[in-house]
């Protein structure tokens, strides 16, 4: 089966794989500094959401270590509510995509409980669990070894921008990864 037919067959030509970066990993406490989203159509990236978020809180300089974030960069950034109503305008009702996805979908509920949003119901995929599940011999699986398994760019990692465009081309190297198994294996898998 080609992957555009395994793209049709479970309703994926049209995704979002999207990534937060934040203060810490506590979403009731710790808030975004940066996200992005790219809607992906029939696999090629094709509309772009990112920017940093003023999380109106200091950001450590551990996670500045990690992220190259700092707070002079954020200083003028828009602030959570004011990016939430676009970021889930864009998310609209295409399957998610990320890597590690309870992580950031925490945040995203988070958000909408904090500013009386709906929380949205799309379908989720994790490329984390995906790829524990068709590359199980694999040693490591965080974004930056699957990255350079894939042979994709990960300069840049642990930017929100440049780790979402690499979980969606992941994402796509494992439904490929998947055409090895029959259907009914796929969909359990899925």
């Amino acid at each position: 089966m080609a992957l555009k037919d395994l793209l049709n067959k479970f309703d994926l030509q049209c995704f979002i794989a999207f990534d937060f970066e934040t203060t810490g990993l506590d979403p009731n406490y710790d808030k975004v500094i940066e996200v992005a989203a790219i809607l992906f159509k029939n696999g090629e990236p094709k509309k772009t959401f990112s920017t940093l978020v003023n999380p109106q809180q200091n950001i450590s300089p551990f996670i500045t270590n990690i992220t190259g974030i700092s707070n002079s960069m954020v200083s003028d950034a828009p602030k959570e509510k004011d990016i939430i109503g676009k970021l889930i305008n864009f998310l609209g009702h295409h399957p998610i995509v990320a890597h590690n996805i309870n992580f950031d979908w925490s945040f995203i509920e988070s958000l909408c409980e904090r500013y009386n949003l709906n929380i949205p119901s799309n379908p989720l995929y994790d490329t984390l669990q995906l790829a524990r599940s068709v590359l199980f011999d694999h040693p490591v699986f965080n974004l930056s070894a699957l990255s350079e398994f894939y042979g994709l760019d990960a300069s840049g990692s642990h930017r929100a921008e440049k780790d979402t465009e690499n979980c969606g081309i992941i994402f796509l190297h494992l439904l490929d990864e998947l055409m090895c198994y029959n259907l009914e294996e796929i969909s359990k898998v899925l």
